[in-house]
């Protein structure tokens, strides 16, 4: 069920020495400027225990160089020592309860119900959220750019995102992969049940209706903000989405079969992480509002999907999204084409005016794929495994063949 024990162990990325970053370290200790940037190279250069938010674990490898770096020689088992002994410590610690104030677009009078995710609880009831809402907003950087847009801002739908965490930082990473998971599954129903479409020219906004609002702030369980720099403006989100996600009839209940459907088959999934990787990819491919780098983001969403490490090119991509499919040959030569662009796009900035085309019919084919690995029983093996029998021939005939060679080669074998 992909519950594997969490690890805790700071790791070295593989392939990689930091014997002589180390050595730098050392001989630069009164130089500030090469001394942060050796530090950063260091940051990256470990991976740490996924619990842990990248400025807590920037800040926990500072403290431990700065232990020690005016006692000792620092070198990599050192290092690597007393930063497992931080990180330990780090994760004992009890933790307080926060919550994220933000906001989605969706309309506010759409009745969606409070949602338990991961680590965090979702409330997206309306009535609870005057207490969250302070003049501490003013202190957003962009505040003049919100006050602009007041009309559209104040028709989004309100959400509080509660978590337990240690510092205000793994809060924020706590509540927003929550809520990138669950805005990904809605988006990826959404988008779903409306599997082919098109991109007006001069019309350019993302193919996502449910987005995350420009203004976040972090407040501690009464309501407080937690200090100045707990207010956060998107300076780039996008105004131009004309409507707000809003359902009725039929569409409304298909919608709430399909991410019931969806969240249950992520628990009972061997591939679950995958997964939700996944989905967040394509919503946040699809959030994007120009066609030609969504398409690229939504393409290496495949990628994450159908590759192995060991994978030498795409072919074999191509044969594991088309195998999944009734009309195979039509999957193959499509995704030929989508391929053959993509790489021109790459090299050659080459773009098509038929990118919407491109961009739909690539959405529907990764869809098809996520929606594989959900539901088809064989999408719940082990990943390696599945992709093994994605690779298999599409031809029964030869699958006939092979099955009758198999049991002769076992015959023979076995005796």
């Amino acid at each position: 069920m992909d519950k594997k024990p969490s690890n805790t162990q700071v790791k070295l990325r593989e392939g990689l020495s930091i014997e002589r970053l180390l050595i730098s370290l050392n001989e630069n200790i009164d130089e500030t400027f090469i001394r942060e940037e050796i530090i950063g190279l260091l940051f990256n250069s470990l991976i740490f225990p996924e619990e842990i938010a990248d400025e807590d674990a920037l800040f926990l490898l500072r403290t431990t160089i700065k232990r020690y770096e005016k006692i000792e020689i620092i070198d990599q088992p050192l290092l690597m020592r007393e930063l497992n002994k931080e990180i330990r410590h780090f994760l004992n610690e009890l933790e307080t309860k926060y919550v994220l104030m933000t906001s989605i677009t969706m309309h506010w009078s759409f009745e969606i119900g409070n949602v338990k995710i991961k680590d965090a609880y979702i409330d997206l009831s309306s009535r609870r959220i005057n207490r969250f809402r302070t003049k501490d907003w003013g202190k957003a950087t962009d505040f003049a750019e919100l006050e602009r847009h007041r009309d559209y801002f104040m028709d989004l739908k309100p959400v509080l995102v509660h978590v337990k965490a240690r510092t205000k930082y793994h809060a924020l990473q706590k509540a927003f992969y929550s809520l990138e998971l669950i805005r990904a599954i809605w988006n990826f129903c959404d988008n779903e049940r409306r599997p082919y479409g098109f991109l007006l020219p001069g019309k350019v906004h993302p193919i996502n209706e449910i987005l995350i609002g420009p203004l976040h702030t972090l407040h501690d369980s009464s309501g407080k903000l937690i200090d100045d720099s707990s207010v956060f403006f998107n300076p780039y989100f996008s105004y131009k989405k004309p409507e707000r996600f809003l359902l009725s009839g039929r569409a409304k209940e298909l919608f709430f079969k399909n991410v019931h459907t969806v969240r249950t088959a992520l628990r009972k999934s061997h591939n679950r992480s995958l997964l939700e990787k996944s989905l967040m990819r394509y919503s946040s491919a699809l959030d994007i509002e120009l066609p030609h780098p969504a398409f690229l983001e939504l393409w290496s969403t495949l990628e994450m999907l159908l590759l192995k490490d060991e994978d030498k090119n795409t072919n074999d991509l191509l044969k594991r999204a088309a195998f999944i499919h009734d009309d195979y040959a039509r999957v193959y030569e499509d995704l030929k084409i989508l391929r053959a662009f993509r790489n021109d796009y790459v090299h050659r900035q080459n773009e098509s005016e038929v990118i919407g085309v491109f961009l739909y019919r690539l959405k529907r084919i990764t869809e098809n794929c996520i929606w594989f690995f959900l539901l088809n029983t064989y999408g719940n093996k082990p990943h390696k495994e599945l992709l093994d029998f994605m690779s298999l021939s599409h031809e029964p005939a030869i699958l006939k063949e092979k099955i009758s060679l198999l049991k002769e080669a076992y015959k023979f074998r076995s005796q």
